[in-house]
């Protein structure tokens, strides 16, 4: 009986080992810029200004002094531009992402036919928005 279970201890820790040697010599993967970008939505949505802060690039930061520092948001445009009868836009839940090594793009639609369009840079600290604009 005892020998039975060393025998079993043995195979189970011929498995274990590989697997978890395999998964030490991973990298973590890359942060993406779309996952900056909602932690940075996220931070504004629950008024935590200086976290928002922290995923702009200087510039922004600058600029952000005359939009608020929540200015760089996709919707934020319902705010600086309202529509006429006062509704807000609706935009569509899934951005493209496009990221070309250290630029990235984030594009949303909304209800009217015009584009909010979010620039970002990767920077020493991980993707950083650096710029946002709508078309009308």
């Amino acid at each position: 009986m005892f020998k039975n279970k060393f025998i079993l201890l043995i195979l189970i820790l011929m498995l274990i080992i590989p697997i978890l040697t395999a998964c030490k010599g991973e990298e973590a993967p890359k942060d993406d810029p779309a996952s900056a970008y909602w932690a940075y939505y996220a931070a504004c949505q629950e008024r935590k200004f200086e976290t928002a802060r922290s995923y702009l690039t200087e510039d922004a930061q600058q600029r952000a002094t005359s939009t608020g520092v929540c200015g760089f948001t996709h919707d934020a445009v319902n705010e600086f531009q309202p529509l006429p009868d006062g509704s807000d836009r609706t935009f569509s839940t899934d951005p493209e992402v496009i990221v070309e090594e250290d630029k990235a793009a984030m594009t949303w639609l909304d209800d009217q036919g015009n584009v909010a369009l979010i620039l970002l840079r990767h920077t020493d600290t991980g993707w950083k928005i650096t710029e946002i604009t709508w078309s009308n």
